[in-house]
């Protein structure tokens, strides 16, 4: 199961990258820290629980994670930034901060937790597909979703997200399709290789508003 490591006290500050080991390998892991806090490479086999009261959060090394990933950000200077090419969340990822938040999953696609994003949020998914298992709010413009591998799709319809009037852009390759949800739609540049189906939760119809947007089809419904 491997170890279990937690060092949440309100009042810790690391003041340079915080590595964890553990015999046998970890399992899960909190951390909170009172500055920014930079993660280096580790493998849990459980949860990771990540807060830094102020400051953001990055990551110098991959995580690996098999459980559910919650990162907080809530302070000033906040915003969470996981961008290593080799992360690998198999579990949820949830991301909260006042500021911008962006993540990269390499292998078996990215399933979004609840997320409160003050800025904008960009996911990626290298090899697999997005989806998400709990609400997304963003609060500005410029938020991207990205399944780069063809044929992986992007399927944020089974929430009632909140996007607002900001903007949401959205990218497939191959014949993969994308489905989204929120209160508004407002499409940036947006790329689908297969049919885009989007459902407004408020108010009208939606409309496509983007600069360059694809799809092999599109479907745009309201649901009062």
């Amino acid at each position: 199961a491997g170890a279990n490591i937690t060092v949440a006290n309100a009042g810790n500050t690391f003041t340079g990258t915080v590595a964890f080991a553990g015999a046998g390998g970890l399992g899960n892991v909190a951390i909170s820290d009172t500055t920014a806090l930079d993660l280096q490479a580790m493998t849990l086999g459980g949860t990771l629980n990540v807060t830094a009261t102020a400051g953001a959060i990055t990551n110098s090394g991959a995580l690996a994670v098999s459980g559910a990933s919650t990162f907080t950000a809530n302070g000033a200077g906040g915003a969470i930034t996981l961008m290593q090419p080799g992360n690998n969340f198999a579990g949820a990822v949830s991301l909260n901060t006042v500021g911008n938040a962006a993540v990269t999953d390499l292998a078996g696609g990215l399933d979004l937790g609840a997320s409160t994003v003050g800025g904008n949020l960009t996911a990626t998914a290298t090899t697999g597909g997005i989806v998400q298992s709990g609400v997304i709010t963003t609060g500005a413009n410029g938020s991207s979703f990205t399944a780069s591998t063809a044929a992986q799709a992007i399927d944020l319809s089974t929430q009632s997200n909140v996007f607002g009037t900001n903007s949401v852009a959205f990218t497939t390759s191959g014949a993969a399709d994308v489905a989204v949800k929120s209160d508004a739609l407002n499409f940036g540049t947006t790329g689908v290789g297969g049919k885009l189906t989007a459902t407004r939760s408020e108010g009208d119809t939606p409309e496509l508003q983007a600069p360059a947007a694809s799809a092999s089809a599109a479907i745009f419904t309201k649901n009062i």
